[in-house]
């Protein structure tokens, strides 16, 4: 697995973290992890079923997409995809994907992720997902609703 010395380009937590570790994987790190990833970010993707692992994975190598691991005991448990959306008025931190058998885990670490964004200048992070993230995500609002319409099978 990563350490927190091989993710030199964004921060890792304090001392004080949860038994749980937020390790931020650099795109060229991406291989190394892609095998333990890829099956936790399966289901969410699959959810909206337009976008596979192998997508996500070549935004990450593009370095439009930030992957973030959370790692227990040396194994990861969960992991976060992330994008920073640069938009005429505001830069914004969007959550894209959370997946693996501890989601709690990985929402532990969610002021981590905040912290960074807004060292680059983020002026707000959006959630799109279930019903279910609002009970999940303390501080965050609900400011719209999506609303879709199938038009042709994917």
């Amino acid at each position: 697995m990563l350490s927190s010395a091989e993710a030199t380009t964004m921060p890792t937590e304090p001392a004080e973290a949860p038994e749980t570790e937020l390790v931020p994987v650099p795109a060229d790190q991406l291989l190394s992890v892609a095998r333990a990833v890829g099956p936790l970010l399966e289901p969410a993707l699959a959810r909206e079923g337009d976008l596979r692992v192998i997508d996500v994975f070549r935004k990450i190598l593009a370095q439009e997409w930030q992957l973030w691991a959370v790692q227990k005991d040396g194994e990861i448990v969960c992991a976060l995809v992330t994008a920073l959306a640069i938009r005429p008025m505001a830069k914004v931190l969007q959550l894209r994907y959370v997946g693996g058998d501890n989601i709690d885990a990985c929402l532990e670490h969610l002021p981590t992720v905040e912290a960074w964004a807004r060292q680059l200048g983020a002026v707000r992070v959006e959630v799109v997902g279930r019903k279910g993230w609002k009970r999940k995500l303390a501080g965050y609002q609900q400011t719209d609703v999506i609303l879709r319409k199938v038009l042709a099978d994917v």
